[in-house]
C-alpha cells in the first residue's frame, strides 16, 4: 500500500502535472466546497496539502507555472493551509466527499 510505504521511508508524495492531469477536479463541486472563497487551482493545492490520506499527510504539488501572478496566488495557499482555513464541519465533509472522488 503507498500509504505504508512512503511512512516507512518518512517520505512524501509530490503531485506533478497536478492542474493540468486533473481538468474534472477543478470543476467538482466538492472542491469548490471545500475551499468556496479560493480559485479551483488555488483549492486543489490547499486540498493535496492539507490531505492526510499519506501516512504524515501532505502531497506536495510541483508547480510548473511561468506566471508570476499565478505563482503568487498558489504561494498564498500555503498561508491558508497553515492557518487551518479547512477545519469548519463543511469543509470537513467536503474533503471527505473529494478524498472519495479521487480516490475512490
Amino acid at each position: 500500500h503507498p500509504a505504508n510505504t512512503l511512512s516507512l521511508h518518512d517520505a512524501l508524495p509530490i503531485s506533478f502535472w497536478t492542474l493540468s492531469a486533473n481538468p474534472d477536479l477543478l470543476t467538482s463541486p466538492h472542491l469548490e466546497a471545500f475551499a468556496p472563497t479560493l480559485s479551483p487551482e488555488q483549492a486543489l493545492y490547499a486540498f493535496l496539502i492539507s490531505t492526510t490520506r499519506f501516512g504524515r499527510g501532505t502531497i506536495i504539488p510541483l508547480n510548473g507555472t511561468k506566471s508570476q501572478k499565478h505563482m503568487v496566488e498558489d504561494l498564498e495557499v500555503l498561508k491558508l493551509v497553515e492557518g487551518d482555513f479547512a477545519s469548519s464541519t463543511s469543509s470537513r465533509r467536503a474533503r471527505a466527499a473529494l478524498e472519495l472522488e479521487l480516490w475512490g
